[in-house]
């Protein structure tokens, strides 16, 4: 079998390599991983083009350039997992992540952004969200938080199994 070199860690410390069959030995389903929802909300046109040809083939993927455009998503698509970017345009990242706490709470928000200081960092857990990945980002960081979202960690039976 073919196997890809994206890796998803649970939290007994379990990793789980993706591969081509629809249900590895550790219960991993990438039928309802593919099922999953993602949302990038970010300005930059070179890492939303990373971002997707690095997690599109796993995952149900949408694209926002800006706040506003990113809320409209939000709305629409329903996303399971947002990666948003802190420093848009036409508003702050902190201001979207209040908003989706507040009326999609069952959304999970990541941090994506290049600026490390702690201080943001604190905020954005502050104000909910689940977890930060750092620009230029990992593959694999980005894969673990949307392995670990609802969806993708169900562990009901794949009827096409």
């Amino acid at each position: 079998m073919l196997c890809t070199d994206l890796t998803c860690a649970y939290p007994k410390g379990k990793e789980i390599r993706m591969k081509t069959n629809k249900r590895n030995a550790d219960g991993f389903d990438l039928f309802q991983l593919q099922q999953t929802k993602v949302l990038l909300i970010d300005d930059d046109r070179t890492i939303r083009r990373m971002v997707s040809m690095t997690i599109s083939d796993y995952c149900s993927l949408q694209e926002a350039i800006d706040a506003q455009t990113g809320l409209e998503k939000i709305i629409e698509f329903e996303p399971d997992i947002v990666f948003l970017d802190l420093n848009l345009p036409d508003d702050n990242g902190h201001n979207i992540l209040k908003w989706v706490m507040n009326n999609k709470p069952d959304t999970r928000t990541v941090v994506f952004s290049e600026h490390h200081d702690t201080d943001n960092l604190d905020r954005a857990i502050k104000n909910g969200a689940s977890g930060y990945v750092a620009k230029p980002f990992d593959p694999k960081r980005m894969m673990q938080h949307i392995c670990h979202t609802p969806k993708a960690t169900s562990k009901k039976k794949n009827k096409w199994r």
